[in-house]
């Protein structure tokens, strides 16, 4: 394993997704939606063109970082 990130979010997955692309192995773990889950809409944002809500676009960048076979853990970091 080269990187583990802690945080699923759109920071967390797109750093995953990047390292990924440079051929690092990338473990993302991630206990849930955290603040984003809890957005009830999301509009002028990059790729959305309709509203969309916090916690459907988590699933689908976690969606995205697993179809490009990075591994994901639904797990909460208690320690580093």
């Amino acid at each position: 394993m080269d990187v583990i990130i802690v945080g699923g979010g759109p920071a967390g997955v797109s750093a995953a997704i990047y390292l990924k692309r440079l051929k690092k192995e990338v473990l993302l773990i991630s206990k849930d939606t955290g603040t984003l889950g809890r957005t009830g809409h999301i509009e002028n944002y990059y790729g959305i063109v309709e509203p969309i809500s916090g916690a459907d676009l988590f699933q689908i960048g976690i969606a995205q970082a697993k179809r490009m076979g990075i591994m994901v853990f639904e797990e909460e970091v208690l320690d580093i």
